[in-house]
């Protein structure tokens, strides 16, 4: 697991994340794969995707430390733990998701 500091240096460094939404589970390493084979090192897989924590799991337990390994559309403490705990080195929600009201 990436540290804090060495995330925020990676988005700095690669400036390009992508997104993975609305995949089906079974692709999201080779999704994966062919996105680092293009030169992408940032993923997020999104929480409005069946299956996302199982996504993240997989994409974490296969590209090991040449990827790093995010959940969007994060909207609640519960998510964002339940994604940390899968694998997520980054997590990015809203910016409506952890206001008070």
């Amino acid at each position: 697991m990436s540290n804090k500091l060495e995330i925020i240096s990676a988005i700095k460094k690669y400036k390009v994340c992508a997104i993975i939404r609305g995949a089906e589970a079974e692709k999201a390493v080779k999704i994966a794969q062919s996105l680092f084979d293009g030169g992408i090192k940032l993923i997020e897989v999104t929480f409005n995707t069946d299956k996302a924590i199982e996504m993240i799991e997989a994409i974490k337990r296969t590209m090991g430390d040449k990827m790093y390994v995010g959940a969007g559309t994060v909207l609640d403490q519960e998510t964002a733990i339940l994604a940390i705990n899968a694998g997520a080195e980054f997590i990015l929600s809203p910016e409506r998701a952890f206001q008070k009201e």
